[in-house]
């Protein structure tokens, strides 16, 4: 009994310091875009506490606050959309959980979900 309660406290501990990657601010504030498989031709453009993402192809742009729960984990809360698009003011007040998973010297790769996505995504940091 007490080799299994041993084992399992030291799995639990294993597990909880997964190391994340250290240098995750770098990608607090700047310009990024998509990349790779997920190369979806919106910019996005953020500060401390805000992120912009616009598609000129059609016009979108999507509004959104930040909220940093740690150094590479994010809420995204939609506060405003101008689009071409019916139907997609229903975002606004919604939110956005991103965890960045890997960041390199300009790329880092994100798992985002909300009501509309749950996926992984590639962006690269491009100012």
């Amino acid at each position: 009994m007490k080799k299994s309660l041993l084992l399992l406290l030291t799995l639990s501990f294993l597990f909880s310091c997964a190391e994340k990657p250290s240098n995750c601010n770098a990608f607090k504030t700047g310009t990024f875009k998509y990349t790779g498989e997920s190369s979806f031709p919106g910019v996005i453009t953020r500060t401390a506490s805000s992120q912009i993402e616009v598609v000129p192809q059609n016009g979108l742009e999507v509004h959104s606050d930040i909220e940093w729960v740690s150094d590479c984990e994010y809420i995204l809360t939609y506060t405003k959309v101008v689009s071409n698009t019916i139907g997609s003011e229903g975002i606004v007040g919604k939110q956005m959980h991103v965890t960045i998973l890997e960041a390199n010297e300009n790329t880092f790769l994100i798992h985002a979900k909300s009501d509309a996505i749950d996926d992984n995504l590639e962006l690269i940091k491009i100012e």
